[in-house]
C-alpha cells in the first residue's frame, strides 16, 4: 500500500519535462514507436480556428501491442505502475474466463470513505488512484457531483426517474457529451482521400503505422476525457479502452496538441468533475484503459487481503468507433460513434453511443452535412446520443440539449424520446424489403461477400446493383451508428462478416448490443448463439460473424440464409 503522502507527493512533481514541445525529425520519425511513413501537409488557411485536426496518428495495433504492452509495465512515470500489486498477463484461449477474473466479476460494494486516507485503505485490489490528490475528496462516494449530474438531466427530461443505473447512465452522458464536443470541432468537412473537387478539403498531417490504420486527436481526447471522468466518478470501477499513449511517448508536440483540443472544448460543454491538466495527466487518463494484453486477456489487478478479495465493474470504451468514416470528412458523410458500454459479470448492461453527425430527426436520412451546415447553425438538427439500460429500454437524446420545453409534459416528453425497431413481425417491413445497414469498408465488414450472397436469398436475384457489387436495399455507414440507425428503425439488418481468423474486439460491439436489444431488436453470432463479452478485451474466436437485426421473423431469416451459404462463401468453414 502507498502512504498517502507518497501519493501527493507523486501528483504535485513538476510536468515542465513532459511539454517542452520537441517536433524534432527524433520525435517525429523514432523506429521504435513503429512509423513506416509519414505525410505532412500544411493545413489550408482557410481554417485556423481548427488547428487541431491536422494531426493523424497511427493506432496501437494488435501487432505493435506487444511492445506497448512490455514498455507500459516498464514505465516509472506511469501511475499505473505506482500500485505496489504487480500487473501479469493471463494466458487467453476460447475457453470463458472464470467470472472470479479481475475485470468480469461482481463489485463488492465498499463503505463509502470519509477521506483520502481511508479510501486508500479500503481498497483491495489494484484500482487506479484518483489523478489528482484533490479528486477524491470530490469523488462518487462523498461529493455531490452524482447527484449535481442527476440534477442537471432531471432538468431536460432526459431520462425516467426510474431508469435502471440512472446514477451510472447519467455520468457517462456528461463523459459522452464531452468527448463529442471535441470531436465535432476536429472532424474534418474532407479528408485528403476525396475525390470532390471543393476547396474545403482538410490537409492532415498523417503518420502511418505498419497496418495502415490510423488514430487521431480526436481517438486520443475522447478516450481522455472520458475515462478520466468516469474515474473521477466511478474511482473503484475497471476500464477496457482501444488506445494507448505510447506513441504521445515519442512525440510530445502531438501529446500537448490534444491537451490544448481538450482544453479548448471544455467551455463548450461545460467543466462539471475535474479537468485534466498537464500532459502527463493527459497519458494516464488514456491508459486507465490498459488493462489488457495484446491478445485480449486481461491483467490481474486483484489481489487477497486479509483474506477478502474484491473485484468490479468494467466499462469498455471505443474512442471513437469508425475512424476511417472520422477522415473521410462531414461533408462525405464521415458517420463515427463514440461508444461506451458498462459490463458487469462480464454482461454489458448499459450501452452509450454519441453520433455527432447523426440526424435528429428518425426520418431524416441526409447523413452527409449540406453545404451550408456548420457546428454552430446544425447544434438541433444533427448529433444524438442513444443512451440503454438493460431492463430499461432505449432513449434518443439530443447531442446538445436545448432548454426545457415547459409546454411539454414529462411524461411525454420521455415518451418521445424512446426508440423502437421496427416491429418485428412482418406487418411493417418483411423479410423481402428489409433494408440493410452495411459498412462502407467492405473489406472490414463484409470480406468474403456473404452479405450479398444473403440479401440474395432474402430480396431475390435482382438484390444487387451491378454497377456497384451493393446490396440496393442498404444504408452504408461506418461506425456503431448502424445500431443507433436500427435501433429507432431506420434499418432492420445489420451484418458484421469479418475475414476468416479475425477475433473481434468488445468495444465495437459492447454498447451497440445494448442499444439494440433494449430497443427490441436481436443480437446474436452467425449461429443464433449469444453474444459472450466476458472473454477479456476480446470476443470468443469462435464467433465468425455478428448479427443484428429487429428481430422476430427477420432474424431467423437472416440466420437460415446464412446457413445456405456454400463452403467457398463461408470462407471454408463448416455449415453447422
Amino acid at each position: 500500500m502507498i502512504p498517502f503522502t507518497i501519493l501527493l507527493l507523486l501528483f504535485s512533481s513538476p510536468q515542465e519535462s513532459w511539454c517542452h514541445n520537441n517536433n524534432s525529425p527524433k520525435n517525429r520519425h523514432d523506429k521504435k514507436s513503429g512509423i513506416v511513413g509519414i505525410t505532412a501537409n500544411t493545413k489550408s488557411t482557410t481554417d485556423d480556428n481548427n488547428p487541431f485536426a491536422a494531426f493523424v496518428v497511427a493506432n496501437q495495433t494488435n501487432a505493435g501491442k506487444e511492445q506497448a504492452d512490455a514498455a507500459s509495465t516498464s514505465s516509472s512515470s506511469s501511475i499505473l505502475s505506482s500500485s505496489s500489486t504487480t500487473l501479469s498477463s493471463s494466458t487467453y484461449s476460447a475457453k470463458r474466463l472464470s467470472l472470479s477474473s479481475p475485470l468480469f466479476a461482481t463489485r463488492r460494494h465498499l463503505s463509502r470513505p470519509q477521506n483520502q486516507s481511508q479510501a486508500l485503505q479500503n481498497r483491495h485490489t489494484f484500482v487506479p488512484p484518483p489523478l489528482s490528490p484533490s479528486s477524491s475528496s470530490s469523488s462518487l462516494y462523498h461529493s455531490t457531483k452524482s447527484s449535481d449530474t442527476e440534477k442537471d438531466n432531471d432538468e431536460t427530461n432526459e431520462l425516467p426517474s426510474n431508469f435502471p443505473r440512472r446514477t451510472d447512465a447519467l455520468a457517462a452522458i456528461t463523459a459522452v457529451r464531452k468527448a463529442c464536443a471535441i470531436t465535432r470541432q476536429i472532424q474534418p468537412l474532407r479528408g485528403p482521400s476525396s475525390s470532390s473537387s471543393s476547396p474545403k478539403h482538410d490537409k492532415i498531417a498523417t503518420v502511418t503505422k505498419a497496418d495502415l490504420s490510423p488514430v487521431t486527436v480526436g481517438d486520443y481526447a475522447s478516450q481522455a476525457v472520458i475515462l478520466h471522468h468516469l474515474h473521477f466518478m466511478f474511482p473503484y470501477d475497471s476500464f477496457i479502452a482501444e488506445e494507448s499513449s505510447e506513441v504521445l511517448k515519442q512525440d510530445e508536440l502531438l501529446a500537448d496538441t490534444i491537451l490544448k483540443a481538450i482544453q479548448n472544448a471544455a467551455g463548450e460543454e461545460g467543466k462539471e468533475g475535474a479537468q485534466i491538466g498537464s500532459v502527463e495527466e493527459l497519458m494516464e487518463s488514456i491508459d486507465l484503459g490498459q488493462t489488457y494484453n495484446s491478445d485480449g486477456s486481461t491483467k490481474k489487478n486483484q489481489h487477497e487481503e486479509d483474506g477478502r478479495t474484491t473485484t468490479r465493474r468494467v466499462w469498455c470504451l471505443d474512442p471513437i468507433d469508425g475512424t476511417k468514416g472520422f477522415l473521410r470528412g462531414k461533408l462525405d458523410g464521415g458517420q463515427y460513434a463514440v461508444a461506451l458500454a458498462l459490463l458487469e459479470d462480464g454482461k454489458p448492461t448499459i450501452g452509450i453511443l454519441g453520433c455527432p453527425n447523426l440526424p435528429v430527426s428518425t426520418n431524416d436520412d441526409q447523413y452527409e452535412w449540406a453545404d451550408d451546415e456548420t457546428n454552430e447553425n446544425n447544434m438541433q438538427s444533427r448529433g444524438c446520443i442513444f443512451v440503454a439500460s438493460k431492463g430499461g429500454g432505449c432513449y434518443q437524446l439530443p447531442l446538445f440539449p436545448k432548454e426545457e420545453d415547459e409546454s411539454m409534459d414529462e411524461e411525454e416528453e420521455m415518451k418521445r424520446n424512446k426508440v423502437r425497431v421496427t416491429p418485428n413481425d412482418g406487418s411493417v417491413r418483411g423479410v423481402e424489403d428489409a433494408r440493410f445497414c452495411v459498412g462502407v469498408e467492405k473489406s472490414i465488414a463484409d470480406a468474403l461477400g456473404q452479405a450479398n450472397a444473403i440479401a440474395t436469398t432474402l430480396h431475390g436475384p435482382n438484390a444487387i446493383d451491378p454497377t456497384t457489387d451493393s446490396i440496393i436495399q442498404s444504408t452504408k455507414m461506418d461506425s456503431q451508428a448502424k445500431y443507433a440507425v436500427l435501433a429507432r428503425s431506420g434499418a432492420e439488418i445489420y451484418l458484421r462478416l469479418p475475414k476468416p481468423g479475425y477475433v473481434e474486439w468488445i468495444w465495437d460491439h459492447a454498447a451497440g448490443s445494448v442499444v439494440i436489444t433494449e430497443a427490441g431488436g436481436t443480437m446474436t453470432d452467425v449461429d443464433g448463439k449469444e453474444i459472450d463479452f466476458s472473454f477479456g478485451a476480446k470476443l470468443s474466436p469462435n464467433v465468425r460473424g455478428i448479427v443484428g437485426t429487429n428481430g422476430g421473423v427477420v432474424h431467423e431469416a437472416v440466420l437460415e440464409a446464412y446457413q445456405k451459404l456454400s463452403k467457398e462463401e463461408r470462407g471454408g468453414g463448416e455449415k453447422k
